[in-house]
């Protein structure tokens, strides 16, 4: 039986690469949320619309080869509970920081 501290570094590779993949993240949700900020209010047409659902699919493809690879280098590609939870919540964690430090506190009314 292995020692909990054994794992750590599965964990702190999963950190770190939900950290590249937030970074990732902000960039690719970039366009739509200027273009959102910019044109409040209006509606987005379809070459707009199909041109966001690509970049969000785009998104969620390399958020996804970002986690499998991670979990191939530092685990041999077995799935665990904290592994996961660590590489959601670093990239959660990078969006917010980036969002935050790029258009400031969103207002409350």
């Amino acid at each position: 039986m292995r020692n909990n501290l054994y794992e750590l570094p599965v964990l702190l590779a999963c950190l770190w690469g939900g950290a590249a993949a937030g970074g990732l993240a902000f960039l690719l949700r970039l366009p739509k949320t200027l273009y959102l900020k910019k044109r409040r209010g209006l509606r987005v047409g379809l070459p707009l619309r199909a041109l966001f659902f690509a970049l969000d699919l785009l998104l969620c493809t390399v958020c996804a080869g970002v986690f499998a690879a991670v979990l191939v280098y530092a685990n041999g590609g077995e799935i665990r509970l904290y592994a996961a939870s660590g590489f959601g919540f670093a990239l959660w964690a990078v969006v917010k920081l980036l969002k935050v430090l790029c258009f400031g506190r969103p207002r409350t009314r």
